[in-house]
């Protein structure tokens, strides 16, 4: 297992002003996010704009941004490389949907993914 120094300290280097989705997803192995969503049971069932490993990074970018609201985390996620594909060029999802894709994850995939 990695030690958690490791994977804050090229996230605690940036400008908060230029982070982006896939630098932490660079730090935070996807096999990690992965395994936790299967642990916790919170696969995907079908095409989502918010899909349950987009929002295992969000749950964590809310924690980092936490004085950030919904709509402006979402707002600066637009245009990334993860984001284009499932969002197109249209409008991010609304703050409800963030809020419901969070309930789908559920606990015990970021708590595995904690513990882990």
């Amino acid at each position: 297992m990695e030690p958690v120094e490791s994977i804050r300290s090229p996230l605690e280097d940036l400008d908060r002003e230029d982070f982006q989705l896939e630098v932490l997803a660079d730090v935070l192995p996807r096999s990690w996010v992965a395994e936790a969503i299967e642990q916790g049971n919170s696969e995907t069932q079908r095409r989502r704009k918010l899909p349950a490993e987009f929002m295992v990074y969000f749950v964590i970018l809310m924690g980092l941004f936490r004085r950030v609201s919904y709509a402006n985390l979402l707002e600066k996620l637009h245009g990334t490389r993860w984001t284009s594909g499932a969002w197109g060029s249209g409008a991010p999802p609304t703050t409800r949907a963030v809020t419901e894709a969070r309930d789908r994850l559920g606990v015990q995939t970021m708590a595995y993914l904690f513990r882990r």
